[in-house]
């Protein structure tokens, strides 16, 4: 559409504004005229171009351009819409923009625009002009139509003016017309050029989309095409994304669209199989595929493909639409992990290791073999137990006697333990024989960080440890004890300086043995085992050979060295070495024995106490007044458990055997100590009674048989390991022994009754280990000689129902009272067994396996003087039993009984009760020799689906009860046991320590609007988190909304992950309700000052419920927080302050300073409102809007082609501390992506540098991982900062103003700035002065290496554009 006008003397068209091209928008058929302007039709198009004509010469050019946009198949819809006449406007709208005021630009009829140009055109013109039509149109069309829009270009250009309009006209429409088929989006344009010559140039050009998808489709990494499918042979891609070139490694040029399938550069092999998928996809089939790619026939990517069918006319050519994932990182990850797993199935399968695995969530434990098929290479498992640890216990897989061992272990697997060692007894698969093995673990952690499952292997302890075939002494086995708490076992040739044998943690080391002398070992492998804070060369120097051998030429065989150490969890753990010197027999070569072992518990119960720990003269074995001070602590924590007293009596004249020249410590009685001390393992007390008597408390001990066995372990490893000290074959050990349960044990009587024991011994022929009483019978009988009657038979209820149902009542009352499930089923069979005044009650439970036909007891109850046969009742057939197995058939209570015969004193009589859960029988409440209410089952009918649940209720009852829930939360210390808690901590005993707080800032909103029982319902999960991570003894209730928790001995990276994990759990659960802190500290520290440093972090953040509305400006939103109403800021803005080099006066970077303004445009220091910021929780906005605003300005003048700066931008504590700042200052980095990070630096104020170093190092590095550096700011200026400094690695040190102040007059200020300058040197940072306000200053900073300043001797901190003026744009 144009209208007519002049221009100077040429008649020429003018294009029309609004008015006039509203008439196009009515339709042809309104043709009313308007003043002196009407609309122009093709046939005046055409007078048009003839005028033009009669003035054009022979050097000139024309040419037409067909411009026709198609709607596809709802175009007589689309034509009725508003949608169509803003179509037309901004179609002819962009079009004018493209050529001059004199082109001719017109629309002849529907969606066809006619352009004419003339004048001294060429073909580049005319080419370069419809490619930028289609080019602008494309990416400027209306939006929102049903379909994507497109353009197709047809364009005729002629030189010289001999032409005919009607040629010319169509000539332009066959080039349209050829556009249209080749495909949409495309142009053609026709060229007749001087001499005749005819030339066509056709192009495809991209499918019309809007900017933003533009912009999306660029930056993609998927590979998107348009693949038009014709027949078999006529496939083509005719959009290629800037993703799929990238994908290939190619650029756009070297692969112009349209393309051939062909060409796409799809794999040889593959490309027929991919092209009858094409085939099937243009029928409207959704095809998947995976298939290689490359761009240059040599480097080939695998992609993942899906394709559908799409259409952009309706010309009725499919078009398919195909996207494309680059992944082959994926698919060599998956081959190579398909090759390690082929290569650990070889390795694996050549030893006798088996694979184990516990899920923390539903506490299942799997074992795991190879499958013969070396083909298949499937693990397969052979062992799947629920309930881990106790399932293991239950069905016997795990030992009786490694059965609490076991449970620490475990415990720490459930806790989310990074990785841990244990030596347990456990039943092997094959022949279900007991044998130690070693049990080695990895946790593995989900995205968020939280434990999901532990990773092990099985492996059976060496020789090494056990000691069978030794190659040094047939019979030096090490004890059983000694097996559960051993680290690391040596055996070293000193005399040759070689390693003879080496296990560590589960594993032998024969390779190292081999390639490695002792000495280089050593040096070269250390073990986390040995001393926390020493270095390499310190511990080697404790245990090197020369030394060694020295001290055995000084009489001393055992030495003893207690240190703290770093388990595979990281976590700090006192242990306890022991070395052993000994010559052989042999060749008289010297030989050292190390065994390590975990004396963690040790240590803990010596802390526990508040006196002084006194140890004998051999400085290991304790005094009589600690022996008994610590035994009683042991007491008053144990309740209802058996616990022995050992007293060993060394007879034969040991006191005899040394000189009277020999100094304590190398007397053979205090080897034998040492020896007692090492071979009794160290969950036991060793006391020193008298020179020929060792004290032994066991704390726990399942019978008399354990602690008989032990204690003979003991006596053979001490006989065997001094075997080399003349007159020891004459000595003899006498152990009296006393079995107690913890409740009725009294030190006094127990220590009178051992040595009683002792005394009458004494002259005992060899060794012995008595009791102080008699033990009893203990033999199981099976009963097969029995008389059994099933419960129908006999009278199934009690003669007196009141006392039936009192027995009752007492039975669930105990189980109730009870603390912990052990107890309360111990409770339950004991008012069981007292109700029928039984010798034993006990509770037999099935294996798991799936013939189910073994059972072990776990929970008994002995009447008094009757002894335990839970030993005798491991892993019993059901075959061996017939009155169970009568239970088993029958379903219900059976009876047994034997009357006494002339060999036996006694009758014998036994009741099974089966246990059922869901239908099926789990086990079997028994009762032995029943002396009242014989054959009576009621009691058992009524207590024991009780006894069956009794299980779950604990495990729900810990945290939910509200009873139990009340106790948990009063119960918990408080802010006041804290308190008293933190003076007392003594930093001998404590090397690192961790803090944690939690809170609820908004509980008592919560309270009110979720009810008190939400509210609870948090603080109950955030102890049970507490507890789960760190253990209840370490939880402190300091508030009504708040817990603290004080973790020491522990090392950052563990401490810190548990944190981690320990926030993500509660945030998963309670969203935006919880805050948490942390931090460490290491060697000086207050545990008061680490929990205040760890709430000032947890206040760093800010709660979804403490967030107020956002309003429509920064200003707005913080005028409108507390204590902002007083500051009358209107708009926050960004000042920049030069930081300058000295030497020459070169800008070298600047700093970025808030300012507010008020409503009259005066300027607001930042000391009215930032401290107010800070302390109610807005600074945090601030901070994120300044550093928008510096990247903001950076970019600006990075578009101005500026020479790049440095800028630092102040961050606050609350806002640096804050567990998602990292997150957001990446997103507000990601706007601006061509700033890069080293233009960049977070200045952290002076109170953020009070935080511990090793919190304030995480962080750092945490962000130097994205490239973003630090300024540490205020140097100089107080002590906290120096600390800061020498353990964080700071890009740039800012000293503080306070000491560039002083340097004319104070020779300290000017050495520190020395010092410092110096060492930014020699850690390659920079050293910036702050305050720079003199000539003076500046000299003397030079003349002390300082190069860089900053100060209103260069500059005051000035607005943006007069920084831009003064600094950058000279």
């Amino acid at each position: 559409m144009i209208l007519y006008g002049k221009s100077g003397n040429l008649k020429v068209l003018i294009l029309g504004g609004i008015r006039g091209f509203a008439g196009v928008l009515t339709g042809r058929k309104d043709k009313e005229k308007m003043g002196d302007k009407r609309l122009l039709q093709e046939e005046e198009a055409e007078d048009y171009i003839v005028r033009c004509r009669e003035r054009m010469t022979e050097k000139d050019g024309c040419a037409v351009f067909l411009i026709e946009f198609n709607l596809g198949r709802e175009k007589e819809q689309i034509r009725k819409t508003e949608k169509y006449r803003r179509l037309l406007k901004r179609t002819y709208t962009v079009l004018s923009s493209m050529f001059r005021g004199s082109d001719l630009i017109t629309c002849v009829e529907d969606e066809t625009f006619l352009v004419f140009i003339c004048g001294r055109i060429t073909e580049k013109n005319v080419l370069d002009k419809a490619d930028s039509i289609c080019a602008n149109l494309q990416f400027s069309v209306e939006e929102n139509l049903p379909q994507p829009l497109t353009f197709s270009t047809g364009a005729y250009m002629v030189s010289g003016c001999d032409f005919t309009v009607e040629t010319l006209l169509k000539q332009a429409r066959q080039a349209l017309e050829k556009a249209k088929r080749e495909c949409t989006g495309s142009y053609c344009v026709r060229a007749s050029v001087q001499g005749g010559e005819e030339r066509e140039t056709v192009n495809t050009s991209r499918i019309a989309y809007s900017e933003p998808l533009a912009a999306l489709l660029n930056f993609s990494d998927l590979g998107i095409c348009f693949l038009e499918v014709r027949d078999r042979d006529q496939i083509r891609a005719t959009y290629i994304s800037p993703g799929f070139y990238r994908m290939e490694g190619i650029e756009a040029e070297t692969k112009p669209v349209p393309c051939l399938f062909e060409n796409l550069g799809i794999h040889p092999e593959i490309q027929e199989e991919y092209r009858y998928m094409l085939l099937e996809a243009a029928k409207g089939s959704v095809i998947t595929h995976v298939h290689r790619i490359s761009g240059d026939g040599k480097n080939w990517r695998w992609r993942r493909v899906q394709a559908v069918r799409t259409e952009f006319s309706d010309s009725g050519v499919p078009v398919i639409l195909e996207i494309s994932t680059d992944v082959t990182e994926l698919i060599e990850t998956e081959e190579k992990l398909r090759e390690s797993n082929e290569r650990l199935w070889i390795a694996f399968g050549q030893t006798p290791n088996i694979f184990w695995e516990v899920d923390l969530e539903t506490k299942d434990f799997t074992l795991y073999t190879m499958e013969d098929d070396i083909n298949t290479g499937i693990m397969k498992h052979n062992v799947f137990t629920a309930n881990f640890p106790e399932g293991l216990i239950e069905n016997g897989m795990v030992h009786p006697d490694s059965a609490d061992n076991f449970r620490k272990f475990a415990r720490g697997i459930l806790r989310g333990k990074k990785a841990d060692t244990g030596n347990f007894i456990m039943r092997n698969q094959k022949d279900s024989n007991y044998g130690w093995v070693a049990l080695t673990y990895r946790m593995l952690w989900n995205r968020s960080g939280i434990p999901i499952k532990a990773i092990g292997i099985r492996e059976r302890m060496s020789s090494v440890v056990t000691g069978t075939h030794s190659m040094l002494y047939d019979r030096r086995p090490l004890p059983e004890a000694v097996r559960h708490h051993l680290i690391i076992r040596i055996c070293v040739n000193l005399t040759e300086d070689r390693v003879e044998e080496l296990w560590e943690e589960g594993k032998e080391w024969p390779e190292l043995i081999r390639e490695y002398t002792y000495s280089e070992l050593f040096k070269k492998r250390g073990s986390g085992a040995f001393p926390f804070g020493l270095s390499q060369e310190e511990v080697f120097q404790e245990f090197q050979s020369e030394k060694l051998q020295e001290a055995y030429k000084r009489g001393e065989r055992w030495q003893v060295k207690k240190y703290p150490g770093i388990d595979k969890g990281g976590n700090i753990r006192w242990v306890r070495a022991v070395i052993n010197l000994q010559r052989k027999e042999r060749n008289r070569a010297l030989v050292m024995f190390l065994c390590v072992l975990d004396i963690q518990e040790l240590h803990e119960l010596e802390n526990a106490y508040e006196g002084n720990i006194d140890y004998d003269e051999t400085g290991q074995i304790y005094t009589m007044d600690t022996f008994c001070h610590l035994t009683n602590i042991l007491l008053d924590r144990s309740s209802d458990q058996f616990c022995a007293m050992a007293l060993i009596h060394v007879s034969g004249g040991v006191e005899q055997m040394d000189g009277p020249e020999v100094s304590p410590g190398k007397r053979v009685r205090d080897f034998i100590e040492i020896a007692f001390l090492f071979a009794l393992g160290s969950d036991c007390l060793v006391g020193h009674y008298s020179d020929d008597r060792i004290l032994v408390f066991f704390p726990t001990t399942g019978n008399r048989f354990d602690i008989k066995r032990r204690l003979e372990d003991a006596f053979i490893y001490v006989r065997t390991s001094t075997g080399d000290i003349s007159g020891m074959e004459n000595l003899r050990f006498i152990a009296g022994v006393t079995v107690e349960t913890s409740e009725q044990a009294d030190l006094d009587k127990m220590l009178h009754q051992v040595s009683s024991l002792c005394n009458v011994w004494r002259n005992a022929s060899m060794d012995a280990v008595v009791f102080s009483d008699e033990y009893g019978n203990l033999d199981w009988d099976d009963g097969r000689d029995a008389n059994i009657t099933l419960a129908s038979e006999e009278k199934l209820s009690l003669s007196d129902e009141i006392e039936e149902h009192k027995a009752a009542f007492r039975c669930t009352a105990a189980m109730l009272k009870s603390e912990t499930l052990e107890m309360s089923l111990r409770n339950a069979l004991e008012v069981i067994g007292k109700y029928y005044c039984a010798d034993r009650t006990y509770e037999l439970l099935l294996s798991e396996e799936e013939d189910r036909r073994e059972v072990g007891m776990v929970y008994e109850w002995m009447a008094q003087g009757k002894p335990s046969i839970r030993q005798s009742v491991l892993r019993l057939k059901v075959d061996r039993i017939p009155v169970l197995q009568r239970c088993m058939q029958k379903r219900s209570a059976v009876f047994a009984e034997r009357p006494p015969e002339s060999d036996r004193e006694y009758k014998w009589d036994f009741m099974a009760y089966p246990l059922l859960k869901d239908g099926q029988i789990q086990g079997f409440l028994c009762v032995e020799n029943a002396h009242i209410h014989i054959r009576e089952s009621g009691l058992l009918d009524l207590v024991a689906p009780y006894l069956q649940k009794e299980p779950e209720r604990y495990r729900r009852k810990k945290y939910r009860s509200d009873g139990i829930s009340k106790d948990i939360l009063s119960s918990l210390p408080n802010r006041k046991d804290f308190e008293e808690m933190v003076y007392t901590l003594n930093l001998d005993r404590k090397s690192t320590m961790g803090a944690l707080t939690v809170d609820v800032p908004e509980l008592s909103e919560l309270d009110n609007t979720r009810g008190f029982a939400y509210g609870k319902e948090i603080l109950l999960n955030i102890v049970e988190a507490l507890d789960t991570t760190f253990g209840i003894s370490k939880v402190f209730r300091t508030g009504d909304n708040e817990f603290a928790v004080l973790f020491p001995n522990i090392i950052y990276e563990i401490f810190s992950a548990q944190c981690i994990r320990m926030r993500a759990l509660l945030q998963k659960k309670y969203p935006g309700y919880i805050r948490v802190g942390y931090t460490w500290a290491k060697g000086v520290f207050s545990a008061e000052k680490l929990v205040e440093e760890a709430r000032s972090l947890m206040n760093s953040e800010v709660s979804e419920n403490q967030k107020s509305p956002r309003k429509d400006s920064l200003a707005e939103n913080l005028s409108g927080s507390r204590g902002m109403e007083s500051v009358p800021v209107v708009r926050y803005v960004p000042y920049f302050q030069p930081k300058i080099d000295m030497r020459d006066g070169r800008l070298v970077g600047a700093e970025a300073l808030v300012r507010g303004i008020d409503k009259k445009g005066n300027i607001i220091k930042p000391g009215r409102f930032i401290e107010i910021l800070e302390e109610n929780g807005k600074i945090r906005e601030l901070d994120f809007f300044m550093l928008e605003s510096v990247l903001k300005q950076l970019s600006q003048w990075h578009k101005k082609e500026y020479d790049k700066i440095t800028v630092s931008v102040n961050i606050s504590r609350r806002t640096l501390f804050n567990p998602t700042v990292l997150a957001s200052i990446l997103a507000i980095q990601s706007h601006y992506p061509e700033i890069p990070s080293e233009q960049l630096e977070l200045e952290i104020t002076e109170t953020a540098g009070n935080i511990e170093f090793a919190t304030m190092a995480d962080v750092v590095d945490r962000f130097r991982k994205f490239g973003i550096r630090f300024e540490l700011d205020d140097f100089g200026s107080r002590y906290a900062n120096l600390a800061v400094f020498s353990n964080v690695k700071f890009r740039t040190i800012k000293l503080d103003r306070s000491l560039i102040n002083d340097l004319q007059s104070n020779d300290i200020s000017r050495m520190l700035v020395e010092n410092i300058t110096g060492i930014c040197k020699n850690f390659d940072m920079y050293c910036v002065a702050e305050g720079v306000e003199n000539r003076e200053q500046v000299d003397i900073l030079l003349r002390l290496g300082c190069v860089y300043g900053q100060g209103y001797y260069y500059s005051k901190p000035i607005p943006a554009q007069e920084f831009e003026e003064k600094f950058l744009a000279r």
